[in-house]
């Protein structure tokens, strides 16, 4: 339990941070996607009119935004459009910025309550001031419209759902492989040497059975594309590839190989899925000396037999106690609004019910159902592009985000790569370079001791069920699934804080050691020097942050994505107010129209590459030009660099003289 004393310091440290990102806000730019996000703002507010789509089917939002819940930007738009009545004058885009800091410092908030769950009050804190410190954490919680919010409310709605269980009373069960181990071997040993040999027989055929034809399903795709790509174009099977690669002569073959060999492996991981249900079923049947079919066929019966008309009233009426109950609405509510920021927000609500039901078993059945209603309730009425057809446009955001349609390119470890082709080393490779160095080495050291823990001796379900499906799990399915990635790991950031408590298991160990609690606060200070160091230094360009595993942000930058957003257009624009004259023309390349409207001088004419009104070779005056894909060296080659804006010796963003010169 938090006390009164923990209370007050957690309120004193939230105001004081809330006080330093309301003096430093109006020094971030914004990011490239922001613009058409606050747009979506208006539209879903404006959406309400049609009466959830029944009076007009509304406008949801520009390009594929209605693929997102806008849960957290109604709260926003809605609070922004209270503060236009006040009598001063405010930059809404700073109003925007705040509120994603907010919402990072409330996630440090949850993750302090749910480390003291199993924690000491120290660890805690260390866990909370290591988190709040990361750089790259600290520069998205001023630029990040989606993944900050969306990592407060998953980490609120995995709290709230613990709270919701902690009002039952029971003792948490613990989980442990040692005594797992010794159940298991109780229950082979006695097993018939034949049933063994022949579980063991069919398990190895089927896995090797699956990792040849993956093999095979290679080489067959590899043939497969290579002669429909090389047929004539007046063959049928030139005719059938031109139906389905318009771009067939621009694109080589090996993209399409690629691309097919990648969708064939999400489907291949699928099957390895049900080969293991498969191994699994039989393993259990083995085991417990009985079919799943006959164990099933037992439970039925013995529930039919139970039931009778005040059975199902009395299920009926806990459904409704669990309805009005406060913590059920709370839980359920946050889950709603988690569902409506981002689609994978269920995953909390999975975490709750798994919990639900190994703390209390079948008593769980009508708080999950009343849970979960309220979630779909919530889900529902915030997010409009779910009232005409909720089901059907539930499951085609959740196709789209698994399969989002990302067209650039993504710059890894030196090379160029599609969205839907990096790396398995991808996301392992980027948390191990873009956090602290003091935190990846706890982060090992506390994953060894969990690991150690694991086997001898128990863990809290509870902590087991959060570290591993709010963080491990989804990782590796992320690997093997070979998901689209990009923008480094931004979309992954609300897995972040489950991650943190591994640290949690080594620090625990240290303040053990260390009696004296002068020594333990010396040590926190130790561990986030770093992070610190860090954020002053790259100020405001936090999220473009490298450790010195990498060489640090110049080590980084021949080799990773740096400023990926263009934040560093605010601070070329305001450069370019200075020194252009009233009705000069600025050509800009890397950005939306709206970002770089809210900085420039009124006075000034300025246009987007795509959409230039003049002649891009010799008829404006300057350019904004972002060295993501060298766009910097590509555009106006022989112009002067007049402005620079530079990091650690690594260049964010230019503005050249242009006048006379030609585009390339």
């Amino acid at each position: 339990m938090i006390g009164k004393k923990e209370r007050v310091l957690l309120v004193a440290w939230l105001v004081i941070n809330l006080a330093i990102g309301l003096w430093i806000v109006q020094d971030y730019g914004l990011s490239y996607d922001e613009s058409n996000y606050y747009r979506y703002a208006d539209y879903s507010l404006e959406a309400y009119k049609s009466f959830f789509g029944r009076l007009y089917e509304p406008d949801y939002a520009p390009a594929n935004l209605q693929f997102y819940g806008p849960g957290f930007i109604l709260i926003v738009n809605s609070l922004l459009r209270v503060l236009r009545w006040l009598p001063f004058e405010l930059f809404e885009f700073d109003v925007w910025h705040y509120a994603y800091f907010v919402s990072f410092q409330l996630t440090g908030l949850c993750l302090y309550a749910l480390t003291r769950r199993w924690f000491s009050r120290w660890t805690a804190w260390a866990v909370l001031v290591l988190f709040v410190t990361q750089p790259i954490l600290w520069g998205h919680a001023f630029i990040n419209p989606k993944d900050i919010p969306f990592m407060f409310f998953f980490a609120f709605s995995v709290w709230t759902g613990f709270r919701l269980v902690d009002s039952f009373g029971v003792e948490t069960a613990s989980f442990s492989i040692k005594v797992f181990l010794s159940d298991f071997m109780n229950r082979w040993r006695p097993l018939d040497p034949r049933k063994k040999r022949n579980f063991l027989f069919w398990a190895a055929f089927i896995l090797v059975g699956l990792a040849f034809s993956r093999r095979l399903a290679n080489f067959t795709i590899e043939s497969v594309i290579k002669f429909f790509y090389a047929a004539e174009p007046d063959s049928w099977a030139g005719n059938l590839m031109a139906n389905y690669a318009e771009q067939l002569s621009s694109i080589p073959v090996q993209d399409y190989v690629n691309k097919a060999q990648t969708l064939y492996a999400r489907f291949d991981f699928v099957l390895f899925i049900l080969a293991f249900m498969v191994i699994g079923v039989y393993f259990f049947s083995l085991l417990t000396d009985s079919s799943v079919a006959d164990q099933v066929k037992h439970s039925w019966r013995k529930f039919v037999a139970q039931l009778n008309r005040q059975i199902i009233l009395d299920f009926l009426h806990q459904i409704f106690t669990a309805l009005i109950t406060p913590k059920v609405i709370l839980a359920g509510v946050v889950l709603g609004l988690t569902t409506a920021v981002r689609i994978l927000g269920p995953l909390a609500g999975i975490i709750l019910i798994l919990y639900l039901w190994i703390q209390i078993r079948q008593k769980s059945f009508p708080i999950v159902i009343a849970y979960l209603l309220w979630a779909g309730l919530i889900t529902y009425l915030t997010w409009p592009f779910l009232w005409l057809a909720p089901i059907t446009h539930f499951f085609e955001s959740l196709r789209v985000m698994f399969n989002f349609p990302w067209q650039g390119r993504v710059l890894f470890n030196g090379e160029y790569y599609h969205a839907f082709e990096v790396p398995a080393s991808y996301i392992p490779v980027l948390l191990n370079i873009q956090l602290t160095e003091v935190f990846i080495i706890l982060w090992y050291l506390g994953f060894g001791l969990f690991v150690w823990q694991l086997f001898r001796r128990e863990i809290k379900v509870d902590l087991l069920l959060y570290i591993g499906l709010g963080f491990l799990i989804p990782v590796i399915a992320l690997i093997v699934f070979q998901s689209a990635l990009y923008d480094n790991f931004r979309q992954l950031l609300f897995l972040l804080p489950a991650m943190f408590l591994f640290g949690a298991f080594i620090l625990e160990a240290i303040f053990k050691k260390i009696q004296r609690n002068w020594l333990r606060l010396v040590l926190i200070l130790v561990f986030v020097i770093p992070g610190l160091n860090a954020i002053l230094r790259l100020h405001p360009y936090q999220y473009i942050y490298y450790n010195v595993f990498v060489g640090g942000v110049e080590g980084a930058s021949c080799c990773y994505e740096l400023d990926y957003w263009r934040t560093s257009m605010r601070e070329l624009a305001l450069a370019v107010n200075e020194i252009a004259e009233p009705g000069e023309k600025v050509v800009f390349k890397g950005a939306s129209v709206m970002i770089i409207d809210s900085y420039f001088h009124p006075e000034l004419v300025v246009e987007k590459y795509q959409d230039a009104s003049y002649d891009l070779n010799g008829e404006y005056d300057y350019a904004l030009l972002h060295p993501r894909y060298e766009e910097d060296e590509y555009f106006y080659p022989d112009a002067e660099v007049i402005v620079t804006v530079e990091l650690d010796g690594v260049v964010l963003g230019v503005v050249k003289k242009v006048t006379g010169q030609r585009l390339r």
